[in-house]
């Protein structure tokens, strides 16, 4: 985060990459805090100009948050991860439409408003 606060975007997304290795490792791939690591990379490699990586990463991230509302029942996701996965949904809409991704978009932006409701 400090990298990024200050311009070194480049030391960010390797201080972010070996944040998502260590919860790839420890809480598995479709956790969502994995996913929110994704979102975040994603997030700074837009800011560097690198769509396509972006992209990448954010559908990573959308197929995670997709897993994870399928797999767990309403009773065992915590407030704060609804707010946390609606958040970061947004975001990945926001990189879909600023990549002309419309269709992708509209169903990330869909998956917030479902959990916003």
């Amino acid at each position: 985060l400090i990298y990024a606060t200050i311009g070194r975007k480049d030391k960010a997304i390797k201080a972010y990459t070996r944040v998502l290795n260590i919860r790839r490792q420890t809480l598995g791939e479709n956790d969502p805090l994995t996913a929110s690591t994704f979102v975040t990379i994603g997030r700074t490699l837009k800011e560097v100009n690198q769509p396509e990586k972006s992209l990448k990463c954010m559908k990573r991230a959308m197929s995670i948050y997709t897993h994870y509302d399928k797999t767990r029942k309403t009773n065992e996701k915590t407030n704060e991860d609804i707010v946390a996965i609606a958040d970061s949904l947004h975001q990945v809409g926001l990189t879909f439409e600023d990549h002309g991704d419309n269709s992708l978009a509209l169903k990330a932006f869909s998956k917030e408003m479902s959990l916003r409701k």
